[in-house]
């Protein structure tokens, strides 16, 4: 059977962020047609590059070069964002070159509070991709299980975790909770004492737990946040009134998951298929920079 899970999303973005066409597939591996979309990327990162060099010749100051180093964005660094593109995630770079273009005057290269909000939400929604993936892998086997069994028990707790939290981003509260702005997957499996992260990995069930409290932990600090910017009540009801629909949705969604699962199960049946044990898997990096 395929261990790459062949399931969707009810529409391209659920994020509906401006830099972001399509959240892809929940895959616990490399998603499949990747080259046209990692090209793009890396074509996007050397214009970057390209202005920030042609910038520096002007006094480009150290906090931009800072900036952009922080997400992996200057020459030779790995940035979040592949990641999420070899996980599914394609981008709107027609926006971001938009943006780009606008920020830059004659002064030097300039950043506004509005184009880092956006990249800022890129990366916390980089991150949950990337995580969701490790995630999917790390539980692949009992995926496939329940499969058989005709269950998508595990497989709709992690991808309604992550469908959920992508949801809460139209509102613009996640990105400036402290849960989204520490959001880091390379830490995320690490075992953390008082604030100090570990050498230690989390035990798998630890790690799942963990990612499926993260949507009521982003609800009580996004309701936190509203409380100190001062929302309009009518602006909250309209909010939790839109929450309680995507839920809805979000019911809709499991049971289409759990149909397109058990009908890829026994499609795999049908033509005598079996699937590789999880040991033989392994999650590859087709990075081409």
């Amino acid at each position: 059977m395929n261990s790459k899970i062949g399931i969707g999303v009810m529409v391209d973005s659920v994020s509906e962020h401006p830099y972001i066409l399509s959240d892809g597939m929940h895959t616990p591996y490399v998603s499949d047609n990747i080259l046209v979309e990692q090209l793009q990327f890396y074509a996007f990162k050397r214009v970057l590059n390209n202005e920030l060099i042609d910038e520096n010749a002007k006094g480009v100051s150290k906090d931009i070069l800072d900036y952009w180093s922080f997400y992996g964005m200057l020459s030779g660094e790995r940035s979040i964002i592949e990641s999420a593109i070899q996980k599914g995630f394609r981008l709107n770079y027609d926006a971001l070159y938009e943006d780009i273009e606008k920020f830059q005057s004659e002064d030097g290269y300039i950043i506004d509070d509005d184009f880092i909000n956006k990249f800022e939400g890129l990366r916390q929604l980089c991150e949950i991709k990337v995580i969701e993936s490790r995630l999917l892998a790390m539980f692949d086997k009992e995926i496939q299980h329940e499969g058989e069994k005709g269950e998508v028990t595990l497989l709709q707790g992690i991808v309604g975790a992550t469908d959920f939290i992508y949801s809460l981003y139209p509102s613009g509260f996640p990105l400036h909770t402290d849960l989204m702005r520490d959001m880091d997957s390379s830490t995320f499996f690490k075992v953390s004492y008082k604030g100090v992260v570990q050498d230690k990995e989390l035990e798998r069930e630890d790690a799942l737990m963990k990612y499926l409290d993260l949507p009521v932990q982003l609800l009580d600090d996004i309701f936190i946040v509203s409380a100190e910017i001062d929302v309009s009540e009518e602006f909250m009801q309209k909010f939790v009134e839109n929450l309680a629909d995507f839920v809805d949705k979000l019911e809709s969604m499991n049971m289409q998951h759990a149909s397109a699962y058990k009908e890829a199960v026994s499609n795999v049946y049908n033509e005598n298929q079996t699937y590789e044990p999880n040991s033989t898997k392994k999650e590859d990096d087709y990075s081409i920079q």
